[in-house]
């Protein structure tokens, strides 16, 4: 969820990898798009295997490995593993969508301290949950007008700056890119 510079010392943790500061969110949904469980701690730097390494729901998993599973046996598992995967990452990028829709604060970039941006985002989330329970409707998508204005606003350029940490890491990135990915064109 995109939020200002926190500034300070920390400030580049919270740049994500595409250029704007951020809070990583994991959030987990069901199919009529509830928010299930969500995590609003991390900065936008922090990988999502780690978010999910140091979540209360990883351990919730390990513990009863058949929490998301049906006891089905399937001839061909890796195409059921595979259309279930697409299926429920659909509805999880859909629900992300109409959160955002909801609250557009949360498209825009949220402008507070760093404490308050988690409650607001925790606090959105059960508010699209009252919502989804409310069988309220999801909002419209927004028109050419609104949506060129949030274009503008998240379109800032990200500066780089000499000795930033994300420089090297924008070159390594590349260098991966260019060696193992330009072949396949």
């Amino acid at each position: 969820m995109k939020i200002i510079s926190p500034g300070g010392e920390q400030a580049e943790m919270y740049r994500n990898r595409k250029g704007f500061f951020s809070y990583n969110v994991q959030a987990i949904c069901d199919a009529r798009l509830k928010i299930r469980d969500v995590v609003a701690r991390w900065p936008g730097s922090v990988h999502d295997a780690t978010i999910f390494s140091q979540s209360a729901i990883k351990n919730r998993l390990q513990n009863n490995p058949g929490a998301l599973a049906d006891s089905v046996l399937v001839a061909d598992t890796e195409n059921l593993f595979n259309e279930s995967l697409i299926r429920t990452r659909n509805a999880v990028e859909r629900c992300y969508g109409v959160w955002k829709r909801r609250f557009p604060i949360l498209a825009l970039g949220i402008r507070l301290n760093l404490v308050k941006v988690q409650y607001v985002i925790v606090a959105t989330a059960v508010l699209h949950n009252m919502a989804v329970d409310e069988n309220l409707l999801e909002p419209s998508l927004l028109n050419e007008e609104e949506n060129q204005a949030i274009v503008a606003v998240n379109d800032i350029p990200v500066q780089q700056h000499p000795g930033n940490r994300n420089m090297q890491n924008n070159i390594t990135r590349l260098n991966i890119i260019n060696s193992h990915f330009a072949h396949m064109q």
